[in-house]
């Protein structure tokens, strides 16, 4: 075995008076950052990347909807004011005017 190559029991390379640690932390990385891309390298945190993805898949295509029409469900919006952003708020008038009517509390009844 090569003795350039050979590691010691402490994770230094053995030979010579400027020996230094065989995994040096990159400049500007944190050891986390060093953690995660060598798990990445030794196949263990693929499966961490796939829930990840899988994760980021859920949250963009169910939750960005969900919070949109949350915050839609207290501005004005009608046909000609749905593409633009400027739409005025008006709180709790919108599921006041909903519940104000009679034939909304025929959805709730279990008659």
């Amino acid at each position: 075995m090569n003795k350039l190559l050979r590691l010691d029991n402490q994770g230094f390379k053995a030979g010579g008076a400027d020996s230094r640690p065989a995994l040096e932390r990159p400049p500007g990385r944190g050891r986390g950052m060093l953690r995660v891309a060598k798990s990445f390298r030794d196949g263990a945190g693929f499966d961490t990347m796939l829930v990840a993805f899988a994760l980021g898949y859920l949250v963009l295509f169910s939750g960005f909807p969900l919070v949109y029409n949350l915050v839609m469900s207290f501005q004005s919006v009608d046909l000609f004011s749905l593409a633009s952003f400027d739409r005025p708020f008006v709180g709790l008038d919108n599921y006041y005017d909903v519940l104000s009517r009679p034939e909304a509390w025929g959805i709730f009844s279990t008659r």
